[in-house]
């Protein structure tokens, strides 16, 4: 399978560029703008089976040790006038899951990555909702372009029925007691900061191709600040994920002349 690897910046790059991966590896630059490109170039320049974008999660909800490696599942775009929600379109990679948020311009100036010294016009970029993007990916031969969002809106099912006293089997009332004690089976999954993974999402699909999202969790605050030292740490133990769920894979080539 061929596959290449995405990092928002040469400080989340460098760890797994310094175990002497053959795969390509691209760096996306930060911005919006910047991802969008980058993600277009490495699938017309490599064609691409599986995208991997991999990074730091210093926006988090705490839930999570740090140096933990998260696959980012769901992708939600709060910057637009709707919330919009993507989903991955990769294998399931046997990690702990999470479900990514895109943080707003606040955020964003605190998240690291040289950000506070960004002038304020540097995040106009995070208000462009991912499906503006997919224009760069029309006409592409590996596949056509779809629609990427699908609006988050909640379903609510409301049965009205008659009142039976004696009626042992009542419907309504085992909803209620399934509401009351959380029976979806399914407990919220931790949040974390992803800026890129919206865009990776709507373009892969748009694309029609895999794509996956890891996040290593920087340090315990959350709130997007870290050191030196949690961003080494954090680094390194993503290096050694990604070394161990995709060792040396063939790399990626330029399609033959022919194709």
């Amino acid at each position: 399978m061929r596959r290449i690897f995405i990092f928002p910046t040469i400080e989340e790059a460098k760890a797994f560029i310094l175990t002497g991966t053959k795969a390509p590896v691209f760096v996306a630059g930060g911005s919006a703008a910047e991802t969008a490109a980058c993600i277009v170039r490495a699938v017309r320049a490599k064609r691409p089976h599986h995208l991997v974008l991999a990074g730091f999660a210093q926006l988090h909800d705490g839930t999570l040790s740090p140096e933990t490696v998260v696959e980012v599942v769901t992708a939600r775009d709060r910057t637009g006038c709707e919330e919009h929600l993507y989903q991955t379109t990769g294998p399931d990679l046997g990690l702990p899951l999470a479900d990514g948020v895109v943080p707003g311009p606040e955020e964003a100036a605190t998240e690291g990555y040289g950000a506070e010294e960004a002038a304020p016009e540097a995040f106009e970029a995070e208000q462009t909702p991912p499906e503006a993007f997919e224009a760069a990916a029309a006409g592409e031969p590996n596949g056509p372009n779809k629609a990427a969002g699908t609006e988050v809106a909640d379903e609510e099912d409301e049965t009205d029925g008659t009142e039976e006293p004696d009626d042992t089997d009542d419907t309504d009332g085992a909803d209620d007691a399934d509401g009351a004690d959380g029976t979806d089976d399914t407990e919220p999954l931790p949040k974390v900061g992803s800026r890129e993974g919206a865009l990776l999402f709507a373009l892969a699909e748009a694309f029609d191709i895999e794509a996956s999202e890891l996040r290593v969790i920087v340090g315990e605050r959350g709130d997007g600040t870290s050191t030196e030292q949690e961003r080494q740490l954090a680094g390194q133990q993503l290096a050694r994920t990604l070394q161990r769920l995709f060792g040396e894979q063939t790399p990626a080539e330029a399609p033959s002349p022919e194709a």
